[in-house]
């Protein structure tokens, strides 16, 4: 074990708890307007692996409906309509700023009523290039390390847990607006074993913001590092097992509504059948 890495995770952890006990971040306390906003209702969250292809997703057109980060290039976009959106923290270089707003430019074309969820570092470039969508974004600061954790932090009002997939953000988002009922569809969390397809497990490959030279040194690092590739999956894994068991704790059903990947933290359901049964 890396002892250091352990502690480093621990002091980080220690730091950010006397933060959220002395202090409120002002640029998350427009969140709590969300809380539980939502409380009793279902809501379907879709992931970009490559099994959403197999599924009629304009029959979620009268569902609340998340998406993510490049979800919104799907052919069926603007009859699904999402209501919210979840973008992953921006953490690339200033030189990939103006990729980062061609490609918002993108999705606000594609998702004109949805609310946004951004990482904090995205607020400027918000601010500076989107003044309408101001009122429809809302900021997550993620700061607690996955490894010394013992419960979720999942109260977006405050610093939540590191980012190492977008579905554990949508996760938490959606358990702070009090969605009762929550099916994932689409996250088949198979990367690793996708890498001889050339598609990295995403339906439409890759997306703007990732077929970048920043990117490439990032999969290159990680190539060179494999041991911290399996990690990083373990912590993804530890992360969603965290979110399992705050949900039970506050009433929370979490279904994995795919047949497909290796997601089997939550109890599989059959998509078709949970639609016709309202």
């Amino acid at each position: 074990m890396n002892y250091k890495r352990v502690a480093r995770s621990y002091l980080r952890n220690l730091y950010n708890g006397v933060r959220d006990t002395l202090s409120q971040d002002q640029d998350l306390l427009r969140n709590r307007e969300l809380k539980d906003k939502y409380k009793g209702k279902r809501l379907f969250i879709l992931g970009s692996g490559g099994s959403i292809k197999l599924y009629d997703l304009k029959k979620l057109k009268d569902e609340y409906v998340m998406t993510q980060n490049n979800f919104h290039v799907h052919e069926d976009i603007m009859t699904i309509n999402p209501a919210f959106h979840c973008v992953v923290p921006y953490y690339q270089t200033e030189g990939d700023i103006s990729t980062w707003v061609t490609w918002i430019e993108d999705i606000e074309s594609k998702l004109p009523n949805a609310q946004f969820f951004w990482g904090k570092t995205t607020r400027k470039m918000i601010e500076d290039n989107f003044k309408e969508l101001i009122n429809r974004s809302y900021y997550l600061d993620a700061k607690y390390n996955i490894l010394t954790l013992t419960k979720a932090q999942a109260d977006i009002s405050k610093r939540m847990m590191v980012v190492h997939t977008v579905l554990t953000q949508c996760l938490i988002v959606a358990m702070y607006m009090g969605f009762s009922e929550i099916y994932l569809l689409g996250f088949d969390l198979d990367q690793n074993f996708q890498n001889a397809k050339n598609d990295f497990g995403r339906f439409y490959g890759k997306s703007m913001i990732t077929d970048t030279e920043t990117e490439r040194e990032l999969e290159r690092q990680m190539h060179e590092e494999s041991v911290d590739e399996w990690f990083g999956q373990w912590i993804t894994f530890k992360q969603l097992k965290l979110i399992k068991d705050y949900a039970i704790a506050n009433h929370i059903e979490i279904f994995n509504a795919s047949e497909h990947g290796v997601l089997n933290m939550y109890p599989r359901v059959n998509f078709d059948k949970i639609l016709a049964e309202g």
